[in-house]
Protein backbone atom coordinates (compact mmCIF):
# COMPACT_ATOMS: atom_id res chain seq x y z
CA UNK A 1 0.00 0.00 0.00
CA UNK A 2 1.30 3.30 -1.03
CA UNK A 3 1.86 6.04 1.56
CA UNK A 4 1.06 9.57 1.08
CA UNK A 5 3.79 12.14 1.26
CA UNK A 6 1.95 14.16 3.91
CA UNK A 7 1.68 11.27 6.20
CA UNK A 8 5.38 10.61 6.10
CA UNK A 9 6.23 14.09 7.30
CA UNK A 10 3.85 13.86 10.19
CA UNK A 11 5.17 10.54 11.29
CA UNK A 12 8.71 11.83 11.12
CA UNK A 13 7.81 14.75 13.28
CA UNK A 14 6.21 12.45 15.79
CA UNK A 15 9.24 10.22 15.84
CA UNK A 16 11.46 13.24 16.39
CA UNK A 17 9.27 14.38 19.26
CA UNK A 18 9.41 10.92 20.81
CA UNK A 19 13.20 10.84 20.52
CA UNK A 20 13.46 14.32 22.02
CA UNK A 21 11.22 13.32 24.89
CA UNK A 22 13.25 10.20 25.51
CA UNK A 23 16.55 12.07 25.46
CA UNK A 24 15.19 14.76 27.80
CA UNK A 25 13.86 12.14 30.16
CA UNK A 26 17.24 10.44 30.22
CA UNK A 27 19.06 13.72 30.98
CA UNK A 28 16.64 14.56 33.72
CA UNK A 29 17.03 11.11 35.23
CA UNK A 30 20.82 11.43 35.35
CA UNK A 31 20.76 14.67 37.40
CA UNK A 32 19.16 13.24 40.55
CA UNK A 33 21.58 10.34 40.35
CA UNK A 34 24.52 12.71 40.72
CA UNK A 35 22.84 14.55 43.62
CA UNK A 36 22.14 11.34 45.43
CA UNK A 37 25.82 10.37 45.19
CA UNK A 38 26.91 13.64 46.81
CA UNK A 39 24.38 13.21 49.55
CA UNK A 40 25.53 9.69 50.23
CA UNK A 41 29.16 10.93 50.41
CA UNK A 42 28.24 13.70 52.88
CA UNK A 43 26.33 11.23 55.06
CA UNK A 44 29.28 8.87 55.08
CA UNK A 45 31.66 11.67 56.10
CA UNK A 46 29.34 12.67 58.96
CA UNK A 47 29.25 9.09 60.19
CA UNK A 48 33.06 8.93 60.47
CA UNK A 49 34.94 9.66 63.81
CA UNK A 50 35.54 13.34 64.61
CA UNK A 51 38.97 14.68 63.65
CA UNK A 52 41.72 14.72 66.33
CA UNK A 53 43.48 18.04 66.97
CA UNK A 54 47.22 17.79 67.83
CA UNK A 55 48.63 20.84 69.60
CA UNK A 56 52.25 19.66 69.98
CA UNK A 57 53.98 17.78 67.23
CA UNK A 58 56.23 16.01 69.75
CA UNK A 59 53.20 14.51 71.47
CA UNK A 60 51.96 13.01 68.24
CA UNK A 61 55.26 11.32 67.54
CA UNK A 62 55.59 7.71 68.63
CA UNK A 63 57.91 6.85 71.46
CA UNK A 64 60.25 4.98 69.22
CA UNK A 65 60.64 7.99 66.92
CA UNK A 66 61.86 10.25 69.78
CA UNK A 67 64.85 8.03 70.47
CA UNK A 68 66.91 8.65 67.46
CA UNK A 69 70.27 7.08 67.17
CA UNK A 70 73.15 9.41 67.64
CA UNK A 71 74.44 10.60 64.36
CA UNK A 72 78.04 10.18 63.56
CA UNK A 73 80.13 12.85 61.96
CA UNK A 74 81.75 11.70 58.72
CA UNK A 75 85.06 12.95 57.42
CA UNK A 76 86.11 12.54 53.79
CA UNK A 77 89.67 13.39 52.84
CA UNK A 78 90.47 14.08 49.17
CA UNK A 79 93.53 12.39 47.72
CA UNK A 80 95.91 13.71 45.13
CA UNK A 81 94.25 11.52 42.48
CA UNK A 82 91.35 13.35 40.82
CA UNK A 83 88.01 11.97 41.95
CA UNK A 84 89.52 9.79 44.67
CA UNK A 85 88.62 10.23 48.36
CA UNK A 86 89.23 8.30 51.53
CA UNK A 87 86.68 8.08 54.29
CA UNK A 88 87.94 8.26 57.86
CA UNK A 89 86.23 6.40 60.69
CA UNK A 90 83.14 8.25 61.77
CA UNK A 91 83.11 9.91 65.19
CA UNK A 92 79.90 9.93 67.24
CA UNK A 93 78.63 13.32 68.34
CA UNK A 94 78.74 13.67 72.13
CA UNK A 95 76.27 16.02 73.79
CA UNK A 96 77.20 17.20 77.33
CA UNK A 97 74.20 17.90 79.56
CA UNK A 98 74.00 20.34 82.47
CA UNK A 99 73.96 17.51 85.01
CA UNK A 100 77.26 16.13 83.82
CA UNK A 101 78.76 19.60 83.71
CA UNK A 102 77.63 20.42 87.27
CA UNK A 103 78.99 17.12 88.54
CA UNK A 104 82.38 17.85 87.00
CA UNK A 105 82.45 21.34 88.55
CA UNK A 106 81.50 20.07 92.03
CA UNK A 107 84.05 17.25 91.87
CA UNK A 108 86.75 19.70 90.79
CA UNK A 109 85.97 22.10 93.62
CA UNK A 110 85.94 19.28 96.18
CA UNK A 111 89.31 18.04 94.99
CA UNK A 112 90.74 21.58 95.08
CA UNK A 113 89.41 22.14 98.61
CA UNK A 114 90.91 18.86 99.76
CA UNK A 115 94.30 19.76 98.32
CA UNK A 116 94.27 23.23 99.87
CA UNK A 117 93.09 21.95 103.26
CA UNK A 118 95.87 19.39 103.53
CA UNK A 119 98.59 21.49 101.95
CA UNK A 120 101.34 22.54 104.39
CA UNK A 121 101.49 25.83 102.55
CA UNK A 122 98.24 26.90 104.23
CA UNK A 123 99.11 25.76 107.76
CA UNK A 124 100.44 28.20 110.34
CA UNK A 125 104.05 27.67 111.35
CA UNK A 126 104.82 31.04 112.95
CA UNK A 127 103.59 34.56 113.61
CA UNK A 128 104.99 38.05 113.39
CA UNK A 129 104.62 39.60 116.85
CA UNK A 130 105.34 43.25 117.60
CA UNK A 131 104.85 45.56 120.57
CA UNK A 132 106.00 43.16 123.30
CA UNK A 133 108.40 44.45 125.96
CA UNK A 134 108.06 42.53 129.18
CA UNK A 135 106.63 39.40 127.53
CA UNK A 136 108.60 37.30 125.07
CA UNK A 137 107.28 36.68 121.56
CA UNK A 138 107.50 32.92 122.06
CA UNK A 139 105.14 33.11 125.04
CA UNK A 140 102.65 35.12 123.01
CA UNK A 141 102.79 32.64 120.13
CA UNK A 142 102.31 29.72 122.52
CA UNK A 143 99.27 31.42 124.05
CA UNK A 144 97.68 31.74 120.60
CA UNK A 145 97.66 27.95 120.14
CA UNK A 146 97.62 28.11 116.33
CA UNK A 147 100.76 26.17 115.45
CA UNK A 148 99.96 23.75 112.61
CA UNK A 149 96.36 24.89 112.27
CA UNK A 150 94.83 25.62 108.84
CA UNK A 151 94.73 29.33 108.22
CA UNK A 152 91.07 29.06 107.15
CA UNK A 153 90.04 27.99 110.67
CA UNK A 154 91.47 31.03 112.47
CA UNK A 155 89.21 33.72 113.91
CA UNK A 156 90.86 37.04 114.65
CA UNK A 157 88.30 38.00 117.30
CA UNK A 158 88.82 34.79 119.26
CA UNK A 159 92.60 35.11 119.06
CA UNK A 160 92.53 38.69 120.34
CA UNK A 161 90.29 37.72 123.25
CA UNK A 162 92.58 34.80 124.03
CA UNK A 163 95.62 37.08 124.23
CA UNK A 164 93.89 39.65 126.45
CA UNK A 165 92.78 36.89 128.81
CA UNK A 166 96.20 35.25 128.96
CA UNK A 167 98.19 38.47 129.38
CA UNK A 168 96.73 41.20 131.59
CA UNK A 169 99.76 43.27 130.59
CA UNK A 170 98.17 43.92 127.21
CA UNK A 171 95.75 46.81 126.97
CA UNK A 172 94.95 45.93 123.35
CA UNK A 173 95.73 43.22 120.82
CA UNK A 174 95.25 43.25 117.07
CA UNK A 175 95.53 40.03 115.02
CA UNK A 176 95.52 40.03 111.21
CA UNK A 177 95.60 37.01 108.88
CA UNK A 178 96.58 36.82 105.22
CA UNK A 179 97.17 34.01 102.74
CA UNK A 180 98.85 31.66 102.43
CA UNK A 181 99.53 31.34 106.20
CA UNK A 182 100.67 34.73 107.49
CA UNK A 183 99.65 35.78 111.00
CA UNK A 184 100.57 39.21 112.38
CA UNK A 185 100.06 40.18 116.02
CA UNK A 186 100.39 43.74 117.30
CA UNK A 187 99.96 44.26 121.03
CA UNK A 188 100.08 47.25 123.33
CA UNK A 189 101.46 46.62 126.78
CA UNK A 190 100.36 48.55 129.79
CA UNK A 191 103.06 50.91 131.02
CA UNK A 192 103.44 50.59 134.80
CA UNK A 193 103.74 53.87 136.69
CA UNK A 194 103.84 52.64 140.29
CA UNK A 195 104.57 49.57 142.37
CA UNK A 196 101.83 48.54 144.81
CA UNK A 197 102.77 46.21 147.70
CA UNK A 198 100.12 44.64 149.87
CA UNK A 199 100.10 41.55 152.11
CA UNK A 200 103.37 40.27 150.71
CA UNK A 201 102.33 40.55 147.08
CA UNK A 202 103.52 42.98 144.43
CA UNK A 203 101.56 44.45 141.56
CA UNK A 204 102.39 46.97 138.89
CA UNK A 205 99.76 49.62 138.23
CA UNK A 206 99.39 51.67 135.06
CA UNK A 207 98.08 55.22 134.67
CA UNK A 208 94.48 53.99 134.39
CA UNK A 209 94.75 52.13 137.69
CA UNK A 210 94.84 48.62 136.21
CA UNK A 211 96.81 46.06 138.20
CA UNK A 212 99.24 43.85 136.32
CA UNK A 213 100.81 40.87 138.09
CA UNK A 214 104.55 40.31 138.04
CA UNK A 215 105.56 37.32 135.91
CA UNK A 216 108.74 35.87 137.27
CA UNK A 217 108.02 32.50 135.62
CA UNK A 218 108.05 34.00 132.14
CA UNK A 219 111.45 35.57 132.65
CA UNK A 220 112.95 32.45 134.17
CA UNK A 221 113.86 34.27 137.41
CA UNK A 222 113.08 33.52 141.03
CA UNK A 223 112.04 37.13 141.60
CA UNK A 224 110.92 39.53 138.93
CA UNK A 225 112.94 42.75 139.05
CA UNK A 226 110.83 45.85 139.50
CA UNK A 227 111.93 49.05 137.77
CA UNK A 228 113.79 51.13 140.32
CA UNK A 229 112.35 54.42 139.08
CA UNK A 230 108.76 53.46 139.96
CA UNK A 231 107.32 54.91 143.17
CA UNK A 232 106.52 52.21 145.72
CA UNK A 233 103.38 52.19 147.84
CA UNK A 234 103.29 49.92 150.89
CA UNK A 235 99.58 49.46 151.64
CA UNK A 236 97.77 47.80 154.50
CA UNK A 237 94.54 47.68 152.52
CA UNK A 238 92.78 48.88 149.43
CA UNK A 239 90.92 52.18 149.12
CA UNK A 240 87.23 51.76 149.66
CA UNK A 241 86.16 53.01 146.25
CA UNK A 242 88.95 51.07 144.54
CA UNK A 243 88.13 47.90 146.49
CA UNK A 244 84.52 47.98 145.32
CA UNK A 245 85.60 48.62 141.75
CA UNK A 246 88.16 45.85 141.85
CA UNK A 247 85.82 43.38 143.53
CA UNK A 248 83.24 43.80 140.77
CA UNK A 249 85.88 43.19 138.10
CA UNK A 250 87.84 40.31 139.65
CA UNK A 251 86.77 38.99 143.08
CA UNK A 252 89.36 36.19 143.14
CA UNK A 253 92.24 38.59 142.58
CA UNK A 254 90.97 40.85 145.37
CA UNK A 255 90.96 37.91 147.80
CA UNK A 256 94.53 37.12 146.85
CA UNK A 257 95.74 40.69 147.31
CA UNK A 258 93.96 41.30 150.59
CA UNK A 259 95.22 37.98 151.97
CA UNK A 260 91.77 36.50 152.58
CA UNK A 261 92.61 33.61 150.22
CA UNK A 262 95.40 31.14 151.04
CA UNK A 263 98.63 31.73 149.15
CA UNK A 264 98.57 28.11 147.90
CA UNK A 265 95.32 28.83 146.07
CA UNK A 266 96.60 32.08 144.60
CA UNK A 267 97.88 31.65 141.07
CA UNK A 268 99.22 34.34 138.81
CA UNK A 269 96.52 33.49 136.29
CA UNK A 270 93.87 34.66 138.79
CA UNK A 271 95.32 38.16 138.77
CA UNK A 272 93.97 39.32 135.47
CA UNK A 273 93.94 42.97 134.53
CA UNK A 274 91.44 44.81 136.71
CA UNK A 275 91.08 48.40 137.98
CA UNK A 276 92.91 48.20 141.28
CA UNK A 277 93.00 51.99 141.81
CA UNK A 278 91.09 54.89 140.41
CA UNK A 279 92.96 57.14 137.96
CA UNK A 280 92.67 59.97 140.52
CA UNK A 281 94.41 57.84 143.14
CA UNK A 282 97.21 57.05 140.71
CA UNK A 283 97.74 60.75 139.95
CA UNK A 284 97.80 61.50 143.68
CA UNK A 285 100.45 58.82 144.27
CA UNK A 286 102.62 60.25 141.49
CA UNK A 287 102.26 63.76 142.88
CA UNK A 288 103.10 62.70 146.44
CA UNK A 289 106.07 60.70 145.18
CA UNK A 290 107.64 63.97 144.08
CA UNK A 291 107.28 65.45 147.61
CA UNK A 292 108.25 62.35 149.54
CA UNK A 293 111.89 61.93 150.57
CA UNK A 294 114.04 60.25 147.95
CA UNK A 295 114.20 56.51 148.41
CA UNK A 296 111.39 56.60 150.96
CA UNK A 297 108.32 54.52 150.01
CA UNK A 298 104.84 55.90 150.28
CA UNK A 299 102.37 54.29 152.64
CA UNK A 300 98.65 53.82 152.48
CA UNK A 301 96.25 53.14 155.31
CA UNK A 302 92.48 52.69 154.90
CA UNK A 303 92.04 54.87 158.01
CA UNK A 304 94.45 57.74 157.21
CA UNK A 305 94.94 57.50 153.45
CA UNK A 306 98.15 58.21 151.53
CA UNK A 307 101.31 59.43 153.21
CA UNK A 308 104.95 58.72 153.96
CA UNK A 309 107.37 58.53 156.84
CA UNK A 310 109.63 61.52 157.31
CA UNK A 311 113.30 60.75 158.07
CA UNK A 312 112.99 63.00 161.18
CA UNK A 313 110.62 60.44 162.61
CA UNK A 314 107.00 61.44 162.13
CA UNK A 315 104.30 60.07 159.81
CA UNK A 316 102.43 62.18 157.32
CA UNK A 317 98.93 61.31 156.00
CA UNK A 318 97.00 63.29 153.41
CA UNK A 319 93.88 61.15 153.14
CA UNK A 320 92.41 60.35 149.74
CA UNK A 321 93.25 61.75 146.33
CA UNK A 322 91.14 64.89 146.60
CA UNK A 323 92.69 68.36 146.98
CA UNK A 324 96.21 66.97 147.16
CA UNK A 325 97.96 70.24 146.32
CA UNK A 326 96.00 72.22 148.90
CA UNK A 327 96.74 69.56 151.52
CA UNK A 328 100.43 69.85 150.73
CA UNK A 329 100.31 73.62 151.34
CA UNK A 330 98.54 73.06 154.67
CA UNK A 331 101.11 70.44 155.63
CA UNK A 332 104.01 72.82 154.85
CA UNK A 333 102.40 75.49 157.05
CA UNK A 334 102.01 73.02 159.96
CA UNK A 335 105.64 71.88 159.68
CA UNK A 336 106.89 75.50 159.65
CA UNK A 337 104.80 76.27 162.74
CA UNK A 338 106.08 73.23 164.66
CA UNK A 339 109.70 73.89 163.71
CA UNK A 340 109.38 77.47 164.88
CA UNK A 341 108.19 76.19 168.24
CA UNK A 342 110.78 73.42 168.19
CA UNK A 343 108.11 70.76 168.64
CA UNK A 344 108.71 67.18 167.44
CA UNK A 345 105.40 65.62 166.24
CA UNK A 346 104.68 61.92 165.95
CA UNK A 347 101.98 62.28 163.31
CA UNK A 348 100.63 65.05 161.08
CA UNK A 349 97.31 64.41 159.40
CA UNK A 350 95.77 66.59 156.71
CA UNK A 351 93.16 63.99 155.84
CA UNK A 352 90.52 66.72 156.08
CA UNK A 353 91.86 69.94 154.70
CA UNK A 354 89.62 72.11 156.90
CA UNK A 355 90.43 70.14 160.08
CA UNK A 356 94.15 69.22 160.09
CA UNK A 357 95.81 68.08 163.28
CA UNK A 358 99.08 66.78 164.63
CA UNK A 359 99.94 64.44 167.47
CA UNK A 360 102.97 64.79 169.70
CA UNK A 361 105.17 61.99 170.91
CA UNK A 362 104.36 60.51 174.26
Amino acid sequence: MARLPGNDSQSSRRSDQIRARRSGHTAKASIPTRKSTRQRTAVQMERRDPPVMVRAMSAARPAAASKRPRTRRRYDVALNVPGAEIRLPSVPQVSIGWRLLSFVVVAGLAFLLYQVWNSPKYRVSGAEISGVQRISASEVYAALGIDGEPVFMLNTGELEARLLEAFPEFSSANVSISLPANVSVEVTERVPVLHWKQDGRSLLVDAEGYAVPLRSSLLGLDETPVPADLPVVEASGLPRDSALLFQEARPAALDVITGSAPAAEAEEEDLTAAPLLTPEMVQAVLLLAQRAPAGQPLVYSPDYGLGWKVPEGWDVYLGNAQDVEMKLHVYDAIVSHLQAQQVQPALISVQYVHAPYYRLEN
